[in-house]
């Protein structure tokens, strides 16, 4: 009976305090992590979710083979837990040529801690892109836009 009420009252102050701890999160930077593989087009195990953004279709390119560029935001799950990857794509003339240019993993552990979100890594919900290097996502019960996501810290309001 001690034990039952113990898990009870445990239970009850983690319940109650979740909304303490998510309230509104001003702007706040997530680190990225750069691919680290030879390879630079891995194959991802159990994709949930897969969304290209608009293409930025460049007016003076430095490269002769690029000509336009856009990001992908890939969600992937292992058993329970989401992994957030953000992939620049580029495009030649007319869109040929597709290529992951970069990958980079975003930091969902740092990015619950620093919004104060407690819980399992997981329930990652894209919502809708809204420019060509910003999305919104839902998670935990809660939106969220990410900014700039040509950059190494993405910002997250």
């Amino acid at each position: 009976m001690k034990r039952l009420l113990s898990i009870f009252i445990s239970t009850t102050i983690v319940f109650f305090a979740c909304p303490l701890t998510s309230q509104a999160v001003d702007e706040v930077s997530i680190n990225t992590t750069p691919n680290q593989e030879k390879d630079l087009y891995p194959l991802y195990p159990w994709i949930t979710f897969m969304s290209e953004g608009p293409m930025n279709w460049l007016k003076e390119s430095t490269s002769f083979e690029i000509k336009g560029r856009a990001y992908r935001v890939v969600v992937t799950t292992s058993e329970i837990y989401n992994r957030l990857l953000i992939e620049e794509i580029t495009k030649g003339d007319e869109g040929c040529c597709v290529r992951v240019s970069s990958i980079r993993e975003v930091d969902l552990d740092q990015f619950m801690e620093k919004c104060g979100l407690i819980g399992e890594r997981s329930g990652f919900e894209f919502v809708r892109w809204l420019s060509p290097t910003s999305f919104e996502f839902r998670f935990h019960e809660r939106n969220f836009q990410v900014l700039n996501v040509e950059k190494s810290h993405v910002q997250t309001t």
